[in-house]
């Protein structure tokens, strides 16, 4: 039986970084990288992290909303002067996102109204006040790998 590829899940690698992939040595050396980059986004006096609850997710969703607008005028990640984007998700769920990759894809998916949504408050009008980008869970990874392709060429 032919198995057959899929690409959410699937990687196409090379067999040299095959190999440095099930290296101990090399897997300890990504690991403590990654250890440093929590460490200073955690206790940097340097790098700034703007922290947004959201609820959405917990109720179903399957988004994350990124306000990008309030009463007319640039706000959340539009105007944020932060490093990183910390999203509190229920009680205890914890996504950190670099600002740039954030404020990229929203600058993106806000011309597409698949992934825009009005919310919050009302005006006089009875029309929510801010608008959000939706970001879909599903789609989170995808994202992010078409930032990281753009981001290295």
């Amino acid at each position: 039986m032919k198995s057959e590829k899929n690409s959410d899940f699937d990687l196409e690698i090379s067999k040299k970084e095959l190999k440095s992939c099930f290296n101990f040595l090399n897997d300890l050396e990504v690991g403590k990288s990654g250890e440093e980059l929590v460490k200073d986004i955690l206790s940097s006096n340097d790098l700034r992290v703007e922290v947004k609850r959201d609820d959405w997710v917990t109720r179903g969703s399957h988004n994350l909303a990124i306000e990008i607008t309030c009463r007319g005028k640039p706000s959340g990640i539009s105007v944020t002067k932060s490093d990183y984007w910390a999203h509190i998700i229920g009680g205890s769920f914890i996504l950190i996102f670099p600002v740039d990759f954030l404020k990229e894809t929203c600058n993106t998916l806000k011309n597409n109204p698949k992934y825009v949504k009005r919310v919050g408050d009302r005006d006089a009008d009875g029309v929510p006040v801010s608008e959000v980008v939706l970001l879909p869970w599903n789609e989170l990874i995808s994202l992010f790998k078409a930032y990281e392709n753009k981001k290295k060429n």
